[in-house]
């Protein structure tokens, strides 16, 4: 019996999370300001199914927030970013973070970091050729990006940690 609670109560919170993903994606499309806010804050519901279940659940979020996002009648170019990199995040940092080498570990959130970037600098220059032939370099955008997601890193650990020490009590007194 406790494993089908533990079971409901996972899908229960998914649902939850999945409704506000995709209704915070559509809010992204009419305030277009708020694009990386938004996908970190839905980056942050990925970590929360996986700190309540595990990483195939955590998969099965971002497929059907993906999935669901599809459906809106927007730009799906305009969802490049959480695609290609904040709608899973939290699932590879992850796996990386449960390797026993710090160093390598860092070189990994590196490597990941830059194949994102590369992915989606090609992607974008082929929907839209125009937009970085004003000089802008692929090595500084990496750059940027490499700080960027350090900080990223390191805000999305705090709010982990936030979540299991507060939010996680609150929901589960419930």
């Amino acid at each position: 019996m406790r494993a089908v609670d533990n079971r409901t109560r996972i899908i229960a919170i998914s649902g939850v999370l999945l409704g506000l993903a995709v209704g915070l994606l559509y809010l992204k499309t009419l305030v277009p300001v708020l694009d990386f806010s938004i996908y970190i804050l839905i980056s942050f519901f990925t970590g929360v199914i996986l700190q309540e279940s595990n990483h195939g659940w955590a998969w099965l979020f971002f497929a059907s927030s993906v999935i669901l996002s599809l459906i809106l009648p927007v730009n799906k170019l305009s969802f490049l970013l959480f695609y290609s990199f904040f709608g899973y995040f939290g699932i590879v940092k992850f796996y990386i973070e449960k390797i026993k080498l710090k160093f390598a570990g860092f070189i990994l959130k590196i490597v990941f970091i830059n194949v994102a970037v590369i992915l989606n600098y090609y992607i974008a220059a082929s929907f839209l050729p125009g937009i970085f032939s004003k000089g802008i370099q692929l090595y500084l955008i990496m750059l940027v990006a490499t700080a960027f997601v350090f900080i990223y890193d390191y805000i999305y650990t705090m709010a982990m940690v936030f979540y299991n020490g507060k939010l996680r009590k609150l929901i589960r007194r419930n």
